[in-house]
């Protein structure tokens, strides 16, 4: 049997090994931050929609005298939530309702809009 002589590593070998290992931390740290962001986004938009049921649910409950223009804030470590209910009054056929648009903002452009209808005297709607 021939032996090699060979001990060691040669300098490619090494340059290479250091070139695939600097490619698989740059990819991975490229996964993580966008795997980050994306949960980051997540988060805001479920506290946005939490925000946005809870006040819903309360403009819900209010009898047609007591539904009022509001306006309120909400703030965590990274945002601070606009909450805001504009009513208008209407008529349709003798019947006057009041539309309240529930709006929840924060950041720049997140913006989470509902509109709520209660009529005076209550209607029922089959559905």
């Amino acid at each position: 049997m021939k032996k090699s002589k060979r001990r060691g590593v040669a300098l490619l070998e090494v340059v290479i090994a250091l070139i695939l290992l600097t490619g698989y931390i740059i990819f991975n740290t490229t996964l993580y931050y966008s795997t980050y962001t994306n949960v980051k986004n997540v988060q805001q938009y479920t506290i946005g929609t939490n925000l946005l049921i809870k006040t819903v649910e309360q403009v819900k409950a209010q009898s047609y005298e007591e539904i009022s223009e509001m306006t309120d804030t909400f703030a965590t470590a990274l945002y601070e939530y606009n909450i805001s209910v504009d009513v208008s009054t209407e008529q349709y056929n003798s019947i006057d309702y009041k539309v309240a648009t529930v709006t929840i903002s924060w950041g720049t452009d997140n913006v989470l809009t509902v509109n709520v209808l209660k009529y005076n005297p209550p209607v029922f709607i089959e559905v």
